[in-house]
């Protein structure tokens, strides 16, 4: 029986293989950088779905504004 791949091996098969891998390299990054941009301007109770799970939501926020700004300084794109 074959292992799952973990995530970064997912991603980096369908970021560098397959006929469409350009694009979904695109797609991918975008998708990064929105969802980044959206949770990084949240509040903490707007996440309180997540108060009592495996990630807080002050987690969640800080993750997602180190990303924004690392997708930021990557893409080039100002600051929101």
């Amino acid at each position: 029986m074959s292992r799952k791949p973990d995530n970064i091996e997912f991603l980096t098969n369908m970021m560098q293989f397959g006929p469409n891998a350009i694009v979904a390299q695109m797609l991918i990054m975008e998708a990064v950088s929105r969802y980044a941009a959206a949770v990084a301007r949240l509040k903490p109770e707007d996440l309180g779905g997540m108060k009592d799970g495996m990630v807080s939501p002050e987690a969640w926020i800080a993750c997602a504004k180190e990303v924004h700004a690392k997708m930021e300084n990557r893409l080039g794109e100002p600051s929101t």
